[in-house]
């Protein structure tokens, strides 16, 4: 269910998922680095507003591709950023679907 969730959430906003693998009893997610890490770690004071407002904007729209076109709401635990922006929200954790790590 996750892996096929993970090949139809084709967006610009949405991590790209390459592919997966299984080792043994392991599955192995392929997608795309992030450069900038979590947004947990901009968080914080001296955040430009114009950048707030493009991340907000940025993840706003991937929310509504994953609502409206794979009727998927998304936990907003990972939310990962990229320098070249626009932001990336990760659909690996979504609301009840299993995760495999």
């Amino acid at each position: 269910m996750e892996l096929d969730i993970l090949h139809r959430a084709v967006a610009p906003e949405i991590v790209e998922f390459y592919g997966a693998f299984f080792i043994e009893s392991c599955v192995y997610y392929c997608m795309e680095y992030m450069n900038a890490g979590s947004l947990d770690k901009l968080l914080g004071p001296g955040v430009p507003e114009d950048v707030l407002g493009r991340i907000a904007g940025s993840m706003v729209r991937g929310l509504k591709f994953l609502k409206d076109e794979l009727q998927i709401i998304h936990r907003g635990e990972w939310v990962m950023l990229t320098l070249s922006l626009p932001i990336l929200t990760c659909v690996a954790q979504m609301l009840n679907q299993p995760t495999f790590w």
